[in-house]
């Protein structure tokens, strides 16, 4: 495109990105809008005068004219915003998930999950098992604020690589529906496998402090980083075929220039049975975080779900004030499904579970010393 022949779009244009040909005389480009020549598909011409934005053009051959896609949400990423990614088009991704196929996995589809921005679906590119997570705006998210958090989550995911948290793999934006392509994690979250689904075997003692490490780790990277995760939750701890945790869902991670200071949000992000009392609030402090551990923490020792209307208590953390009014202990709780535990080291997570969940934010321990006390656990 950058030849003499095209004199008005190498003058025009900030940055060109080919984005498909498919045998048509059509090139879709990414331009500046400091351009003001494109055409409107209704003959008139673009007089928007934005600065640092990008619009969608149409270049038809042979006459060269530019249609301005204005009433389209497509948006595009230019190839510098995420250097080592795949990008891939949304066709692609469409067909290696059969047409985003709504039934579960086990009924012979490809979904595997949905959260609070997307579902998840299983899918195969060159012979490698993926998971594709096709972002979906909600009731009270605009399409603008759907476009930042894609922005975000792959600026924050290709940032922060670590061996506890899941691997960005490439995305596609060349449609209203964003997507992110992850690694695929085979045996799925840690909420699934201590609730036994799809009749996977109960995990041993040992292999849930290990993932509890693992976890921590991860945790302790990103508020290392200055990130907060704010929905850590069992659903968002994956685990791989050897069962090594992988925290997913870090894109809604706010970047804190210090943490001694609290960020106030008036959007709550986070799974309420989760979430700490200052979380409720639209608070964003990494001790949210803490607090949030410290339920998954319960949830490997009891191996309850975090929230269940039919149970008493309902919110599996209710649990510590039980314990500490010495109505019941920690190992009438503890879950029937481990064979050969040892209640000492089970109480010994507890004890590291019970100040994570204390009402008080700045009473709560901070990652380091959590992740300490677990590595030790272990060890002993």
């Amino acid at each position: 495109l950058w030849t003499p022949l095209f004199p008005a779009l190498a003058a025009r244009c900030y940055e060109i990105l080919l984005l498909a040909v498919n045998g048509t005389n059509e090139i879709m480009v990414l331009v500046h809008y400091h351009c003001y020549m494109p055409w409107h598909s209704t003959g008139t011409t673009c007089d928007l005068q934005y600065v640092n934005k990008c619009r969608v053009c149409i270049v038809r051959f042979p006459c060269l004219k530019w249609f301005c896609d204005l009433h389209s949400t497509l948006f595009f990423l230019p190839p510098r915003f995420c250097p080592g990614l795949k990008r891939f088009l949304f066709y692609e991704l469409k067909s290696i998930t059969n047409n985003f196929d709504d039934r579960t996995v086990s009924a012979g589809g490809n979904k595997i999950g949905e959260g609070g921005f997307g579902v998840v679906y299983k899918g195969c590119i060159n012979g490698q098992t993926v998971a594709v997570k096709k972002l979906s705006a909600l009731a009270n998210i605009c399409i603008e604020d759907l476009k930042k958090q894609f922005e975000q989550e792959i600026k924050i995911m290709a940032k922060c690589q670590h061996e506890n948290l899941v691997e960005l793999l490439g995305f596609s934006n060349n449609f209203d529906q964003p997507c992110l392509v992850y690694d695929y994690m085979p045996n799925g979250s840690l909420l699934d496998r201590l609730a036994c689904l799809e009749n996977s075997s109960p995990m041993p003692w040992k292999t849930r402090c290990n993932i509890a490490y693992g976890a921590s780790n991860g945790i302790s990277f990103l508020h290392e980083n200055n990130h907060i995760h704010r929905d850590i939750k069992s659903a968002n701890i994956l685990l791989t075929e050897s069962f090594v945790p992988k925290l997913s869902d870090f894109g809604l991670a706010r970047a804190s220039v210090k943490f001694t200071h609290t960020i106030l949000t008036d959007r709550i992000v986070g799974t309420a049975a989760y979430m700490a009392p200052e979380a409720l609030r639209g608070e964003i402090t990494p001790k949210s975080d803490i607090f949030s551990f410290g339920v998954v923490l319960l949830e490997i020792i009891t191996g309850l779900s975090p929230m269940d209307e039919n149970r008493d208590p309902q919110l599996l953390l209710s649990i510590k004030e039980e314990i500490e009014d010495e109505e019941k202990t920690v190992e009438d709780y503890v879950d029937k499904k481990i064979s050969n535990w040892n209640i000492t080291l089970i109480e010994q997570m507890y004890l590291i579970a019970a100040p994570c969940l204390h009402e008080k934010k700045n009473r709560r321990p901070d990652i380091e010393r959590v992740k300490e006390q677990l590595k030790e656990m272990l060890i002993g």
